[in-house]
């Protein structure tokens, strides 16, 4: 079950299948080319100063570099088109980047085990949590909150590698900044 703002948004295109879940069934990815596709909408377009948060279960199968969500038009930018995007690299470890703004953690995620991976932006900063712990921070506003791209879960852009190997639950997008104690 994922979700997306409010109302919610119908997902059109999915090229993952499903798998028991941390609640009920998860999207399930094989790392390769597996996508869930999210198209464009007003409730997914975040401005600047808005507040927004991205939450989900992630069940990683391997470790390096991967995309757990990303709503981003150009994935050969450095992230300057990245309204918001959560990924994990061999050096910055789990991070979040908007408009070319990195918050990293340095720390890899913990292969096949299930983690709750969260992302606050409160219009001055990025906030990363992992199981309810902060675990990275960075002073940034959102960036290219109308760049037309869908939000791809499992991905960062359309047609580029590095998707998610395993399975994520509950993604969830809402426009506002939930507290250390909500999460």
């Amino acid at each position: 079950r994922s979700s997306c703002g409010s109302p919610h948004v119908e997902i059109t295109a999915m090229i993952a299948g499903f798998a028991p879940g941390a609640v009920g069934r998860a999207f399930s990815f094989d790392g390769s080319d597996d996508v869930v596709s999210v198209p464009d909408a007003a409730n997914l377009n975040f401005a600047p100063t808005a507040p927004m948060t991205v939450h989900m279960w992630a069940y990683p199968t391997a470790t390096g570099g991967l995309h757990l969500i990303g709503k981003r038009s150009n994935c050969f930018d450095s992230g300057q088109s990245a309204n918001y995007q959560i990924g994990q690299d061999g050096t910055h470890g789990l991070s979040f980047n908007s408009g070319g703004v990195l918050a990293s953690s340095g720390q890899q995620m913990i292969p096949n085990q299930w983690q709750h991976v969260a992302v606050t932006a409160d219009g001055t900063t990025f906030r990363l949590y992992r199981n309810g712990q902060q675990i990275a921070s960075a002073p940034g506003t959102l960036g290219a909150n109308s760049n037309g791209a869908p939000v791809l879960i499992g991905g960062a852009c359309p047609g580029v590698g590095a998707t998610f190997p395993g399975k994520l639950d509950e993604v969830t997008i809402i426009g506002e900044a939930l507290s250390q104690s909500e999460i």
